[in-house]
């Protein structure tokens, strides 16, 4: 296997900027300091990738709590009240796209901790005709089908535009159109290419697989839509 590598990204904007960082051996958090006093980025996420000759392959992307940074790699996962995963694939000759939504909620121990996260299928969804971007409407649309209750924390997971994600999460952009995230969800990136990294890329892998094989399922026939 190739050397994984974790980055932190975190976002100081306009200052102040911190001139230490350590790391707290009691509470697993990264902390950032300024003259001495506590400083908390504006956003902050964490990569995993591993190298390659001419440009690093992120396998996941991620946005971590500004003033709880941890670099475990379930951190988010944990955080999440729900977990969508959702990966489109676009047939452009025939003008159809389908996105695969695996829905993730968490599995609980005998003292309501949570211990790990159970997956299920959701309807697939399919757009027709030209469209500027089919993931990002797949996201949005699984938005707008799913999230009812704003008090609820949601964690998106997608297989696209990664370099875009941070501006969606922190709201200074719209994710398609006029629409942009609710507070209470967050997207993160997860590759589909290494099945086998972990959780998050295996059911990713799985859905890629899924939106595949019902696109091929409705050109020939098999499924009417």
């Amino acid at each position: 296997m190739k050397p994984r590598f974790v980055t932190l990204e975190a976002n100081f904007k306009d200052g102040p900027n911190p001139d230490s960082v350590t790391f707290n051996k009691e509470t697993g958090i990264l902390e950032f300091g300024n003259n001495g006093e506590l400083l908390t980025p504006k956003t902050a996420n964490v990569e995993w990738a591993y190298a390659r000759p001419k440009k690093e392959k992120p396998i996941r992307r991620y946005p971590v709590d500004e003033e709880k940074i941890q670099l475990h790699p379930d951190y988010s996962l944990m955080q999440a009240d729900i977990i969508y995963v959702i990966d489109t694939n676009t047939d452009t000759k025939n003008k159809i796209s389908v996105s695969c939504i695996l829905q993730g909620t968490p599995r609980l121990d005998e003292n309501g901790v949570k211990i790990g996260i159970h997956f299920k299928s959701l309807p697939y969804l399919v757009v027709k005709g030209n469209i500027e971007s089919p993931e990002k409407a797949g996201w949005c649309q699984l938005i707008k089908r799913e999230v009812n209750e704003p008090g609820v924390n949601i964690l998106i997971i997608v297989d696209a535009h990664l370099d875009e994600l941070e501006s969606y999460n922190s709201g200074e952009r719209p994710v398609f159109g006029e629409f942009y995230l609710p507070r209470n969800v967050n997207l993160m990136y997860a590759s589909a290419d290494v099945g086998k990294e972990h959780i998050v890329n295996k059911v990713m892998s799985q859905a890629n697989k899924a939106a595949t094989k019902m696109i091929k399922q409705i050109l020939s026939g098999e499924v009417c839509v």
